[in-house]
């Protein structure tokens, strides 16, 4: 399926971990894919949806080894961007996290 497909009449779009990995990290199998889908979100037809429970878990690689650099990119990403709005966790929302 197409990405323009899949994406049609979406307004929001949650985030985890890994296409956000993708994205910084330019992943070689991934990276044309998750570049447009930021891309889009950029551009504002889509809102991307996180919490800081994602942050945290970007961020253990890079510290661990070290990768100061890259701890920026992803922490600069996640809270100072226009790409990402962040949600707050609640019990319910974590929940319901856990049911999809």
């Amino acid at each position: 399926m197409k990405l323009s497909k899949a994406l049609k009449g979406e307004k929001t779009l949650g985030f985890d971990t890994a296409p956000i990995i993708y994205f910084i990290e330019a992943h070689p199998q991934y990276d044309t894919l998750v570049a447009a889908i930021f891309q889009k979100i950029a551009d504002q037809s889509i809102l991307g949806l996180t919490s800081v429970i994602t942050l945290a878990e970007v961020l253990v690689q890079p510290l661990q080894h070290d990768r100061h650099d890259l701890a920026d990119d992803y922490y600069n990403l996640l809270m100072h961007s226009h790409y990402f709005k962040k949600v707050p966790i609640s019990p319910a929302i974590a929940y319901r996290a856990a049911e999809l």
